[in-house]
C-alpha cells in the first residue's frame, strides 16, 4: 500500500497564502506587547508559519525570516521574565517550557545543534504543569499535556525522565495510539539498541500519516502542528538516523511528502 503524499497540499497552502505571509512577515512581531498573556503562543505562531513555508517548498528567505522574528520573541519573553508577569502566571511554568521548546526547535532549523538541555528543562514545565490538574479529571486535553512531556523527554534523549513520566500514569484513554507509540521509543532508548519489528513500524507509519495530513483534526484535543513536528523528530531519530542525530530536512521532507 503506498503512502499518502501531503506536498501538493502543502505546496497549494502555501502559494494561497503566500501573499498574505509576506506581510506577516513584514508586521512588527512586538505589536501590542505589553497587553499579551501568551508570548509563547505568539512565538509557537511564528515557528509554524516558517514551517508551513517549508512543507510548502516556499521561499526561503520567508522561512528564515519568521524564524529570526521567532527567536526574538522568545528572547525578549525570557529576558523580561515575561512568563511570570502577573498577567501570564497562571499560565505558569507550561509557558516556559513552550518556549524553551520552540527556541530549541527554531535554532535547530536554522541549522544550530538541537538544545537538548533545552528540551529537557521544557519537559520539567510541562511536567509541573500537569501536577497542579484536579486529579479526578484526567482528560484529553490534561493527557496531551503530559504526553508533551514524554515527546520532549525522548527529544532530548532522557531515558530516566521519559520512563518516570510513562510509567508514572498508566492510564492514557484518549490517546491510546501516540502512548504506545511513545512507550516504544522509551524501550529503546533505554535498551541503546533499538529493534523494530514490523508491526510496530506499520502502526507507527500509520499513525504517522495520519497525524501529518494538513487537514487532520482530531476528535480528542491535541496541539496539532506540534504533534506533527515532534512525530517527524522522533521518526528521524529513532527509525531513520543511524546514530540519533536528527535531520531537520529529512525530518520536514518526510512529514510533507
Amino acid at each position: 500500500m503506498s503512502k499518502p503524499s501531503y506536498r501538493p497540499i502543502w505546496e497549494k497552502r502555501f502559494q494561497e497564502h503566500r501573499e498574505s505571509a509576506i506581510r506577516v512577515s513584514r508586521w512588527d512581531p512586538f505589536e501590542g506587547w505589553e497587553g499579551d498573556t501568551a508570548p509563547d503562543w505568539r512565538a509557537e505562531d511564528y515557528l509554524r508559519f516558517a514551517l508551513e513555508v517549508l512543507y510548502g517548498r516556499g521561499d526561503i528567505d520567508l522561512a528564515l525570516r519568521f524564524l529570526e522574528q521567532c527567536l526574538a520573541i522568545v528572547q525578549r519573553a525570557l529576558a523580561e521574565n515575561k512568563v511570570q508577569a502577573p498577567w501570564c502566571r497562571d499560565k505558569f511554568p507550561e509557558n516556559r517550557g513552550s518556549l524553551l521548546r520552540t527556541r530549541s526547535y527554531a535554532e535547530a532549523l536554522l541549522g544550530r545543534p538541537l538544545d537538548q538541555a533545552a528540551l529537557l528543562a521544557a519537559s520539567a514545565d510541562y511536567e509541573s504543569a500537569c501536577a497542579g490538574y484536579p486529579k479526578r479529571k484526567w482528560d484529553d486535553f490534561q493527557e496531551a499535556k503530559y504526553l508533551e512531556a514524554v515527546r520532549l523527554a525522548l527529544l532530548s534523549s532522557s531515558a530516566e525522565t521519559a520512563q518516570r513520566l510513562l510509567y508514572r500514569r498508566r492510564a492514557f484513554p484518549w490517546h491510546v495510539q501516540e502512548h504506545r507509540l511513545l512507550q516504544a521509543f522509551q524501550g529503546a532508548l533505554t535498551a541503546g539498541v533499538p529493534r523494530w519489528d514490523a508491526g510496530f513500524l506499520s502502526c507507527f507509519d500509520a499513525y504517522f500519516d495520519q497525524v501529518r495530513d494538513p487537514g487532520y483534526k482530531p476528535v480528542e484535543w491535541s496541539r496539532v502542528p506540534i504533534l506533527r513536528l515532534e512525530l517527524g523528530l522522533l521518526r528521524d531519530k529513532f527509525l531513520i538516523s543511524p546514530d540519533g542525530r536528527i535531520d531537520w530536512q529529512r525530518a520536514i521532507d518526510a512529514i510533507a511528502e
